[in-house]
Parts: C-alpha cells; structure tokens; sequence
C-alpha cells in the first residue's frame, strides 16, 4: 500500500491511484517469424503521451492516440517493447490494420480470388494478428511483463490469440473496465 511515490522501493516504481506501488513501465514481449515483420501496437484512445522502445535499438513519442502504432523489424526475434508516459484506454483490439493496406496485401497475394473470399481475407487482416492467411500474420504479444502506467480500456478480446503470461509483479489499472468478458479469448497457450 502507498499514498506517495516516495513509499514505493525505488524510483523505478510509482504510487498508483489505487494506492499499490507499480513499475513506471509497460513492458510486454513481441514475437516475430520472419524478417520486415510489423507489430501493431494499440495506441490508446483517451489520454496519450508516451514514449516507445522498440526493443530494436529504436524509439519514437507520440503525443497523439492512434488505433495503433505501427512498426516493423527488420529481423525475426523476440522483442521487448517498453512504454513510458501516458497511455490510457490501451486493449489489443484496437490495434486494427487500414482497410485499404489489407485489401492491397489480400488482392496481391491471392490469385484472382472470388468475392466472398477477398471480403473474408480483408476482414481477417483487419481484426488480429493470427490468420488462415500466412501473408497477414504480424507480430504477436506473446507476454505482459508489467502494465506500469497504462490504463486497460474495455477488454472484450483484449489479449486476444497469442498471449502466454500476464506479469506476476503487478496489477493492471482495470477502472476503465465494465466487462472481462473475451479478454484471454483464443489465448490457448495462456496460462
């Protein structure tokens, strides 16, 4: 318990507004399988101010929300992605693809497909990271090591997929939440 920043172990943690001491740091884990692989990570939707280490040597800030904050590394690997600042309203759902970008991945890289298949695959590029489609398949959250300031936003499929482990050192920020319904849904190696 804490009412001050001062109380926590070290200067690396903060006094969250639920009074538990937390890291000042979002870390998750990222995983790559082949090189010039995106990762799409959720941008917030509310208040953003934030700071991304890539865990490649390479960072940005951002000032404003996106749905999500493209980037992508140049070789295949895990990666541990750190975000400092402010970042609320986070959840993997809103980390969709551009519509048009999907549609020109799913018409370069399938042979004349039929409609319904072409409307199908567009979709599927749109709303994850994981796909019958081996070309829309981007990096995928494979762990949270500490939520650290970010705030979850709603979770219906949240972690959707990929995710392994949530971290064991702290406690999200859940008072934005209404439901937990879906949050680990096709999370199958969770555990």
């Amino acid at each position: 318990k804490c009412t001050s920043d001062e109380q926590c172990i070290n200067d690396d943690y903060f006094c969250r507004n639920v009074g538990r001491c937390a890291p000042k740091v979002f870390e998750s884990v990222w995983t790559t399988d082949t090189d010039d692989q995106k990762i799409y990570f959720p941008g917030g939707s509310d208040h953003c101010n934030y700071r991304i280490d890539w865990g490649d040597g390479s960072s940005e800030s951002f000032t404003e929300c996106a749905s999500a904050q493209v980037h992508t590394y140049s070789k295949a690997g895990t990666y541990h992605v750190k975000v400092t600042g402010v970042l609320e309203e986070w959840s993997m759902r809103q980390a969709r693809r551009d519509p048009e970008e999907c549609e020109t991945l799913c018409q370069s890289n399938l042979d004349n497909p039929p409609e319904y298949e072409l409307e199908h695959c567009i979709i599927m590029c749109m709303d994850g990271p994981s796909s019958p489609y081996p070309f829309l398949n981007t990096a995928s959250l494979t762990q949270v090591v500490s939520f650290g300031p970010v705030k979850l936003g709603e979770s219906a499929f949240m972690f959707q997929d990929a995710l392994t482990k949530v971290s064991e050192i702290d406690i999200p920020d859940l008072s934005g939440i209404t439901s937990l319904s879906l949050m680990f849904d096709d999370s199958h190696n969770f555990n």
